[in-house]
């Protein structure tokens, strides 16, 4: 079953992967098992595919599930420090907490309707309601259930925070696409506190990146924040809410795997994530700093990018929920502001650290930079194709 938001996810797969092997080169030329890497990066690439186009939701519980798998053999294997474990073990968790009550409740609508696109007459909705949604939200992730995400972030190599950030938490969203669209209405006071949580979580994760001096750590949040004005927006059932989402989604990708491919980058020539020792930026190479500048200007919604699209259309799906959400959205938006202002300067300015060794910067780490920022504008062109019904 592929749909328009089927080949939107597909082709950004696609994309997203194929940037994740070209970042993964020191692992492919320093021998540290490369050939058992790139299969496990196809695998996820393969589990995302199916999810996208699964036409049934228990297909789509399945590859859900699957994408997993791939996900903790790459952070345990190639991952940087001994607490990759633990973040393994909060990934792992999470997930299956709000993916278990999910299968239980598709297996009962299952034996219960003899089908699993069903229409949920003589069932009581508001019940099930949490159960479907609850491993999608997880994933995305809303803000109360986000502690894995951060540190499965750190603890993964470059190739999988690229995946996580523009692929997986993608997943999520898709699925609650799927699932809210079975109800074709809202479910009034359920919707609005969920709404209320995500919006919290867009105001207090910017405020949590400005205490951040861990720059993977700051881009993790920075995703927290994105994502719940993408859940506010599916929970609107509108047409603009649900355009918005997609738009959202999509140059979210984009910026979030490119800064943390460039935060990998200046990994390798320091050995810190630490803004206090990463800096000055400027001083050792220009084309980073151009590039860097316009992916946090993304985050920013800057103009001629697809975020800021996606940003107007959230904000006027969101407004609907009433006037205080437009006054969080303004304050959203000027923290959004604030922490990616607080990391464009800790990183690019300033002297270069000591302990920094200063090398050249290779070209294909300009060119996945480019690829990133090049995709993102592109994207702005096909704003109709992005264009959806709601629900």
């Amino acid at each position: 079953m592929i749909d328009l938001l089927s080949w939107v996810m597909i082709v950004l797969t696609l994309v997203i992967c194929g940037l994740s092997v070209l970042a993964s080169k020191k692992i492919f030329v320093g021998g540290l098992f490369g050939e058992k890497y790139i299969i496990l990066v196809l695998s996820v690439a393969l589990s995302l595919i199916m999810a996208f186009s699964s036409p049934s939701i228990i297909g789509l519980y399945w590859w859900f599930e699957a994408s997993l798998v791939p996900m903790v053999f790459m952070i345990v294997g190639w991952g940087y420090q001994p607490e990759r474990l633990m973040a393994v073990k909060y990934m792992i968790i999470y997930t299956m907490a709000g993916s278990l009550p999910f299968l239980a409740a598709i297996l009962v609508l299952f034996f219960g309707c003899y089908s699993s696109w069903v229409l949920w007459n003589g069932f009581k909705v508001f019940s099930w309601w949490w159960l479907l949604l609850a491993p999608f939200l997880v994933k995305m992730p809303l803000y109360g259930v986000h502690s894995w995400l951060p540190k499965a972030h750190v603890e993964a190599p470059v190739a999988g925070s690229m995946i996580l950030a523009g692929l997986t938490l993608k997943l999520g969203g898709y699925g609650m696409m799927r699932v809210v669209s079975l109800y074709k209405s809202g479910f009034g006071f359920f919707e609005f506190l969920l709404c209320v949580m995500a919006v919290w979580g867009t105001i207090i994760t910017p405020l949590l990146c400005i205490s951040q001096l861990d720059m993977k750590m700051l881009v993790a949040y920075s995703s927290v924040s994105h994502m719940g004005l993408v859940i506010c927006g599916i929970l609107s059932l509108s047409s603009w809410g649900w355009s918005g989402a997609v738009m959202m989604m999509v140059g979210h990708a984009f910026s979030s795997s490119g800064l943390f491919y460039l935060v990998g980058v200046i990994f390798n020539w320091s050995g810190s994530r630490s803004m206090k020792v990463c800096k000055g930026v400027l001083s050792i190479n220009i084309s980073l700093y151009f590039l860097g500048f316009i992916l946090l200007g993304m985050c920013m919604g800057m103009p001629f990018s697809i975020n800021l699209c996606g940003e107007v259309l959230l904000v006027g799906a969101c407004v609907q929920l009433g006037l205080l959400f437009c006054v969080i959205m303004v304050l959203m938006s000027l923290l959004t502001a604030a922490y990616s202002l607080y990391f464009f300067g800790c990183l690019f300015h300033g002297q270069v650290s000591e302990c920094v060794r200063v090398r050249d910067v290779e070209m294909l780490s300009v060119f996945v930079l480019l690829v990133h920022v090049v995709c993102a504008f592109l994207s702005i062109f096909l704003c109709d194709f992005f264009f959806l019904n709601g629900c």
